[in-house]
């Protein structure tokens, strides 16, 4: 019985062994940090293999890094599972003082070395992410964090001190002599050598106690310092002011210097109390350039910005004044032989002499002032005179105001020629304008004008309107002074030229649509207006208008002559191009232009004015259409209808006209292009045949055979593959064509169309006949129509009504007498396009319905009201106004 329990105990621990889990957990930690292990079966024991390395809470599994190395962890649940933990060493202190001041650096040595470097607040510190450096930025605080490779950090707080602003003042002090600095916020003044200057510590006054420098700090509490150098210097030496002295006005003026100068040392010069320069000092005499202004200089000497020493004497400057100028008089042009040019000066002053020049040559004696004029006499000599006055005390001279120029004019003997623009020879009507060109006439000539020996005027320029054979003279006075005679005449005899005469024409072309002007009776062209021209400056322009225009031309002739014509050019037109493949003649087309007439609400189709090929296309055109919508359809003649090839087509490629593309037209050129629809049957035995008829029924005395309209043939998917025209008697049919399922669709640009039942040929059922269709010419519809039935009687549409028509909105439908059920109102512009469709619901005799039609565009419309019992068709017009 022992032994039994002892091997139940053994398969019990054996099955603890075999289903205890392994640990979960950190395999590394840093010394003093701990974490927390796991393990998934429950009631186990934690304990560590060296407890100077790793302890662990034998019951919580929470494990402490005591020192650097590799613990064993156990969890034992009968058995045990163990676990590997590296403790890593915490790294060493970081080495860097706790406060710094922005600017401040520092590089610590760590150990470990190889881990890397953050801070928390980089705008405040910075640190290097290898290096280590530690730099301030500005004022705050900042914790810096180094960490190992294994993950473990130190940490270092660090606070960044504020540095007040810039201390502002001077940078040196005269020995002796105090300067102010200043910088807000209350802090503290330092001196780091009181020995050569003190600062008092509240007010910033920096006293010079011996030459040399020292440092002026200010500090805010325990911030940092703002600091700044200050240079003790002594007063400069004194130096003798040289210069000055008198000057003539306009002058270049007087040089004023020092006899000696030290290096280092600022002079400044100055007027009064004004400083006019400024020259450092080169060890010896320094110059200040030339003075120009009077009065009495000094120089002050300047060492830093404290140390001033005014030099020794002065120097004065005197400006002397220049002598009057007064005005030379006489001089100009005589005639050749006569006695010369007498020079005078308006004015002149005791104590000055005045010399009179001929360019550089003196001409006579001086002359001393009186006071009054003076009169140099007659010259004869030909050049420009000027006069010189001197100062006989102070030398001081100055030229005259103005010169006397004398020159010598020979004898001369006027003339006069007559210049007439455009011509002498001009276009009727033509102002001309004359100009004398005259020689010997002077600076100010006269003229006096005449015509046909008649006077007509005087002046510089005469104008007006010639005719032939008129004598246009002028006689001019001259003012020249040596001139003899003093007049001179000539004349001019006018032509006025017969004017070209212009003619314009415009030639339509022969196909596609260009037009050409043509003028003729000139040698050059102006069109006017240029719109749509090639060259408006030719005699001809070959063009396609885009709108009616009247062309004016302007012809000239050889002499310059114009006359005008003028020639209007249709631009009136609808035209376009008909592709597909293949270039037929231009005849083996048919294209009908389709438009809806809104005074009577019919619908008419015109064959084309012009068919043509053009550019290898087919072209067609239609002109001078009234405004309105249109639509085209091409059809290629010589084909053989019924089995393959192209269908009648409407713009832009549409076998049918209520699903065509539409034109609005107006007076100007407009196109409308066709892309032919090709269809292909393929062979076999099907055949299809039936009749349209317009009337009440087929051979009734009313039922009228229905002769040359197209039929469709469509295939299952709707696509037109052939069509035939019907017969005089209506008929029409379709063979040669493979079995399968097809509709018939006549066609007929005035007439909405309901297609036939599907009709489906197949082995021993492949003809069909009797495919009638039944044309209503009072409703616009063809439908298909069994002719062998009597058709069921329609209500009288006549008890139907809408109002009010005209319509700005709102639009009343009334009935009586026409209980027929449900019913279908649809509204259709003029091309057939449906803008309103809605379900009506007549089941009582009378009554009304009322409809919003205010999103409807304004114009005429097409009502339909359908039922099997009854077609109601009328005109509506919609005027919002």
């Amino acid at each position: 019985m022992k032994h039994l329990n002892l091997t139940i105990l053994a398969l019990l621990i054996s099955l603890a062994s075999f289903g205890q889990l392994p640990i979960t957990g950190a395999s590394t930690i840093c010394v003093g940090m701990s974490t927390t292990l796991s393990d998934a079966t429950p009631g186990g024991t934690w304990s560590s293999s060296d407890i100077t390395v790793l302890t662990i809470n034998p019951t919580t599994g929470v494990a402490i890094g005591i020192a650097a190395g590799v613990a064993t962890v156990s969890y034992t649940v009968g058995t045990y599972v163990t676990y590997t933990v590296t403790v890593e060493p915490v790294p060493s202190p970081i080495s860097c003082p706790t406060t710094m001041c922005p600017g401040d650096s520092y590089t610590p040595v760590m150990s470990p070395p190889g881990g890397t470097w953050s801070s928390s607040t980089p705008g405040v510190i910075t640190v290097g992410l290898l290096t280590g450096t530690i730099s301030a930025v500005a004022a705050g605080g900042a914790t810096i964090t180094y960490t190992t490779p294994a993950g473990c950090y130190v940490t270092l707080p660090i606070t960044v001190n504020t540095t007040p602003a810039p201390i502002t003042g001077s940078g040196s002090v005269c020995l002796g002599t105090t300067i102010t600095l200043t910088d807000p916020g209350g802090g503290t003044w330092t001196s780091s050598a009181p020995g050569v200057a003190t600062v008092t510590t509240t007010t910033g006054i920096v006293t010079g106690i011996a030459l040399g420098t020292t440092t002026i700090s200010y500090t805010i509490g325990a911030g940092c310092p703002a600091t700044r150098s200050v240079t003790v210097t002594a007063a400069p030496t004194a130096h003798v002011v040289t210069g000055g002295g008198a000057y003539c006005a306009g002058g270049t003026g007087l040089y004023v210097g020092l006899a000696g100068s030290t290096y280092g040392v600022s002079y400044s010069l100055l007027n009064g109390g004004t400083v006019v320069s400024t020259v450092s000092g080169t060890g010896t005499s320094i110059s200040f350039g030339a003075m120009t202004a009077a009065g009495t200089y000094t120089v002050v000497a300047n060492y830093g910005t404290t140390c001033a020493t005014t030099m020794t004497g002065s120097a004065t400057v005197v400006i002397n004044p220049l002598p009057t100028a007064y005005t030379i008089m006489g001089g100009g042009p005589y005639c050749s032989g006569g006695s010369g040019d007498d020079l005078t000066l308006s004015g002149s002053d005791a104590g000055i002499n005045y010399q009179l020049y001929n360019g550089t040559t003196m001409v006579g004696a001086a002359i001393a002032g009186t006071g009054t004029t003076i009169d140099f006499g007659w010259v004869t000599l030909a050049g420009t005179y000027t006069i010189l006055a001197t100062n006989t005390t102070t030398g001081c001279n100055n030229t005259m105001s103005g010169t006397a120029v004398v020159s010598i004019t020979s004898l001369v003997v006027p003339t006069v020629t007559i210049s007439a623009s455009p011509g002498t020879t001009v276009c009727p009507g033509t102002t001309v304008n004359y100009t004398p060109t005259p020689t010997g006439g002077g600076s100010l000539p006269t003229y006096s004008w005449s015509v046909n020996g008649v006077i007509v005027g005087s002046g510089s320029t005469y104008s007006y309107i010639p005719t032939t054979g008129d004598v246009v003279g002028v006689v001019m006075t001259s003012s020249a002074l040596c001139a003899s005679p003093t007049t001179a005449s000539a004349t001019v005899i006018m032509t006025v030229a017969v004017p070209p005469t212009i003619t314009a024409t415009a030639t339509p072309a022969s196909c596609g649509g260009a037009v050409t002007l043509t003028s003729s009776g000139g040698v050059s062209y102006s069109w006017s207006p240029t719109t749509g021209l090639p060259c408006p400056g030719c005699a001809s322009n070959t063009f396609i208008p885009a709108s009616t225009t009247t062309y004016s031309v302007i012809g000239t002739d050889g002499t310059g002559c114009t006359g005008t014509a003028t020639v209007t050019v249709d631009g009136n037109s609808i035209s376009g191009y008909i592709s597909y493949t293949g270039t037929p003649a231009a005849g083996d087309f048919t294209i009908w232009l389709v438009q809806f007439n809104p005074s009577d609400s019919s619908i008419t189709a015109t064959d084309s004015m012009l068919n043509c090929v053009n550019v290898g296309m087919p072209y067609y055109e239609f002109m001078d259409k009234p405004a309105g919508n249109y639509m085209v359809k091409a059809k290629l003649n010589g084909s053989v209808p019924g089995t393959s090839g192209y269908i009648p087509t409407y713009s832009l490629s549409s076998p049918t006209w209520d699903t065509a593309a539409t034109l609005s037209h107006s007076v100007f050129a407009d196109t409308m292009h066709i892309n032919m629809i090709y269809g292909t049957v393929p062979p076999g035995p099907g055949f299809i045949s039936g009749f349209v008829y317009s009337g009440a029924g087929k051979n009734t005395s009313s039922s009228v055979p229905v002769a040359n309209m197209t039929i469709y043939l469509k295939n299952a998917a709707g696509h037109v593959v052939t069509y035939v025209v019907t017969g005089t008697d209506g008929s029409y049919s379709f063979h040669g064509i493979a079995e399968g399922s097809y509709s018939i669709y006549p066609e007929s640009y005035k007439y909405y169309t309901t297609p036939s039942a599907t009709i489906t040929l197949a082995p021993g059922n492949d003809t069909a006949r009797a495919i009638n269709f039944k044309q209503h010419t009072t409703f616009g519809t063809i439908t298909p129509y069994d002719f062998t039935k009597v058709p069921q009687p329609s209500v009288n549409a006549t008890g139907i009504s809408i109002y009010p028509n005209p319509t700005s909105g709102n639009l009343n439908i009334q009935w009586s007498n026409q209980a027929i059920g449900k019913s279908t109102i649809t509204i259709t512009d003029m091309t057939g396009r449906e803008v309103y469709t809605s379900s009506l619901d007549i089941n009582k005799p009378s009554g009304q319905f009322n409809f919003d039609l205010n999103e409807v565009v304004d114009g005429i419309y097409m009502v339909t009201i359908k039922s099997d019992k009854i077609f109601y068709s009328g005109r509506l017009i919609k005027r919002t106004n």
